[in-house]
């Protein structure tokens, strides 16, 4: 990690996730943080599959995995600094998810979430989030102590207000 990186809120809250995950969500478990997605080429070629040698590139990184409420989530962290750019740029979550879901053939299905500042997000992140079947999580700060709340899987124009 390139050291002026280190100190981003969104590195602190990752670490803090990946660390104290039931502190952050009620009976949260990680299974995976930062992990590879490689090209579906290089999954298949012989030279990949006998020598894991080097470092692989690949078509993107999932921030974190982890499960809660007997749900697998692929997820992108969107926190500070924050614009409303991240949150578009955070919707690649449903590609990633579709292809983990493919690369490992499970029985289960990962669902893609967002993680980002409950205060930035905006009807027309539910809306679009409940459109493509993403969970939504709100990152609050309290003390030192970071908490996600999810926000309702059904979408905002379909709850009883």
């Amino acid at each position: 990690m390139k050291e002026e990186h280190k100190n981003y809120p969104e590195k602190i809250f990752h670490k803090f996730f990946i660390n104290n995950p039931s502190q952050c969500l009620r009976g949260a478990e990680i299974l995976g943080s930062e992990v590879v997605l490689h090209k579906a080429l290089k999954l298949l070629s012989r030279d990949f599959l006998e020598s894991k040698k080097g470092r692989t590139h690949g078509i993107g990184r999932i921030d974190i995995i982890f499960r809660s409420c007997s749900v697998e989530y692929i997820a992108e962290i969107k926190y500070y600094p924050y614009s409303n750019n991240e949150f578009w740029d955070a919707l690649k979550v449903v590609g990633y998810a579709a292809y983990f879901n493919w690369i490992k053939d499970c029985q289960c299905k990962y669902k893609p979430a967002i993680l980002m500042p409950i205060e930035k997000i905006k009807l027309e992140h539910q809306i679009v989030a409940g459109r493509l079947g993403i969970t939504l999580f709100g990152i609050t700060k309290e003390q030192n102590n970071f908490k996600l709340k999810k926000i309702t899987d059904t979408p905002i124009w379909k709850q009883n207000i």
